[in-house]
């Protein structure tokens, strides 16, 4: 097999202002006394020195022992700085969106100096008794470039161009060092001349669950399991394939993640394909949604996710199809030019379902000092709030006020609530893209910031239709710029009822009031039964809920099995109870 050609961008070399240690034992004590206390000014000086080591003139072996140095204390910093984004509304401000870039760029400046280091090995002709060096530098090259896909995932971003071509390329370097395989430094340690390839294999499993289509605590779960489970997976030359199932085509050449497996490969592949086979990962989930439903107690260091046993189910039936079989669109969309209406939520949509009535829950004779329905979250018009007019670009030589302050971020993520009689709701007005009968591609240009999340409900209704409102389901967001924003629904009913719902096994108190829910028809083209959609924390099997229809006494249903499971509601079939 012919080598590959290592194509990795650094930059180029210039006098900075700034200054860095660059002797390792002067680096250290540097680092050491950095106040890592105020994330801000820490940051920014890390991000300074990084920046200058990476245009400075440093051998391989000494560039390399300066990054393991920063490993440590740029990852504890990142965390820190990720914490703005908790519940961050979309499109992310400009300070925000400022913030995202720079954690973005500080894992690339990581990226770079591994980068450099492999440079400088070949350059200098050290590769000679320099494998595990070498293996070592490239892992740390893939771990920092896949930080730099994972900070966009988690907040939506698209990825820099470039990132995915040279984490294939470093794929083929490795594969060229033969540390893939058996031929081995007999001086190297196999764990590291093998890291590399474990690195790739998270990285490209990552890639098949599309992050956009996930939540961030249904993204952190993912990494976990592929921190434990990664290694099941592999990556081979034979490209006869006559059961795609589990196998993904990776071309080493290309800018982007592996892709389902072609039906029909007549256009011919090249050197430079190769086959990721995720059986081995998709046998390990099977195994255990098998035990988990036998009830069987799973640790949570065995499984790799930190999540309950009912997440854990929904979260491995979620990687098995990622992984067990690629999943191709069943029908293809079409441009299409239009506008949809869009209203967000379970209680929006029951709101304009019910031809913009209030919500009276049922048996409301009662009065209760804590109901929830006494203060209501104001849902202020976009309209009114205020926009930040600052710059989204960042000076990278000059990465001041990048955090918001801790006022800042409490002011942004702590509601408006005010006693009102009723919440406020609106819809907006989205553009349509593509469509087909199963979803859309939508976008909204506006400076409005939205409390929109992967796995929302949504009702969308056509601008020539104000009497039906369809449902459908956030399944990725992107935001491509400042003030765009982009989603893929899929539609899930034409139609539905607005109902009530609470536990019929408890009492009607504070604590067990009728809340809004979403009742949808069987769709018989689709073999699809009635079922409902609740609010987290109402869906258990075998669950009895009292549901009430508008003008209708309350009857008894019981819940039997999840169709579909997001982080803010669950889609459950029912029966109904025996009188």
């Amino acid at each position: 097999m012919a080598a590959h050609r290592l194509e990795l961008s650094t930059p180029p070399k210039k006098v900075s202002a700034w200054i860095a240690e660059t002797d390792p034992k002067a680096a250290r004590q540097w680092l050491d006394a950095l106040p890592m206390a105020d994330t801000a000014a820490a940051s920014q000086e890390v991000y300074q020195a990084l920046y200058t080591l990476n245009r400075l003139e440093i051998g391989p072996n000494e560039r390399f022992k300066l990054m393991e140095l920063y490993r440590e204390p740029v990852n504890t910093l990142t965390l820190a700085l990720q914490s703005h984004f908790k519940s961050a509304v979309l499109p992310l401000t400009a300070k925000k969106r400022q913030l995202a870039e720079f954690i973005r760029q500080l894992q690339a400046e990581m990226a770079y100096g591994y980068k450099l280091t492999i440079q400088g090995l070949v350059e200098s002709r050290l590769l000679w008794g320099k494998n595990k060096l070498n293996a070592m530098a490239t892992e740390g090259a893939l771990y920092y470039l896949g930080e730099v896909l994972n900070k966009s995932y988690q907040v939506y971003m698209p990825c820099p161009p470039g990132v995915w071509k040279e984490i294939h390329a470093l794929y083929g370097y490795g594969e060229d060092n033969d540390w893939f395989g058996e031929s081995l430094d007999l001086d190297a340690d196999p764990d590291t001349v093998s890291a590399p390839y474990r690195r790739y294999l998270r990285i490209a499993l990552l890639g098949l669950c599309n992050p956009y289509q996930l939540s961030e605590q249904e993204w952190q779960h993912v990494l976990q399991f592929l921190d434990r489970w990664a290694d099941r997976a592999a990556m081979g030359t034979e490209l006869s394939v006559n059961n795609p199932a589990g196998l993904f085509l990776v071309d080493i050449t290309s800018d982007s993640p592996p892709v389902s497996f072609p039906k029909d490969i007549s256009f011919g592949l090249s050197g430079d394909h190769r086959v990721l086979n995720t059986l081995g990962v998709s046998r390990v989930i099977q195994d255990f949604i098998v035990r988990i439903r036998k009830g069987q107690k799973i640790s949570t260091d065995e499984l790799g996710m930190d999540c309950l046993e009912n997440v854990s189910l929904d979260m491995l039936r979620k990687m098995i199809r990622f992984w067990g079989l690629g999943v191709r669109r069943k029908r293809p969309r079409q441009k299409a030019k239009g506008i949809s209406l869009v209203a967000y939520g379970i209680n929006a949509v029951h709101f304009f379902g019910s031809n913009q009535k209030p919500f009276v829950p049922p048996e409301t004779s009662e009065d209760f000092s804590d109901n929830p329905f006494d203060r209501i979250t104001e849902r202020l018009d976009p309209d009114d709030l205020p926009i930040d007019t600052d710059s989204v670009f960042i000076d990278l030589e000059n990465p001041a006020n990048i955090v918001p302050s801790k006022a800042e971020s409490q002011e942004e993520l702590t509601p408006i609530v005010t006693p009102r009689p009723q919440e406020i709701y609106r819809v907006e007005r989205w553009r349509i893209e593509d469509e087909s009968i199963n979803g859309m591609l939508l976008t909204h240009d506006a400076p409005e910031r939205h409390r929109l999340r992967v796995g929302d409900v949504l009702g969308v209704q056509d601008v020539s239709r104000d009497d039906q409102w369809r449902i459908g389901v956030v399944r990725w967001i992107k935001t491509p710029s400042a003030n765009t924003i982009q989603m893929g629904i899929e539609m899930i009913a034409p139609g539905f009822v607005p109902v009530a719902v609470r536990m019929a096994d408890k009492p009607l108190s504070a604590g067990n009031t009728f809340v809004q829910a979403l009742l949808l028809s069987p769709v018989s083209a689709l073999k699809l039964p009635a079922s409902v959609i609740l609010p987290k924390g109402l869906y258990k099997p075998k669950q009895a809920l009292l549901i009430a229809e508008s003008g209708e006494s309350p009857r008894k249903i019981i819940v039997l099995d999840a169709l579909a499971q997001t982080a803010t509601f669950d889609q459950a079939v029912f029966a109904n109870a025996a009188s």
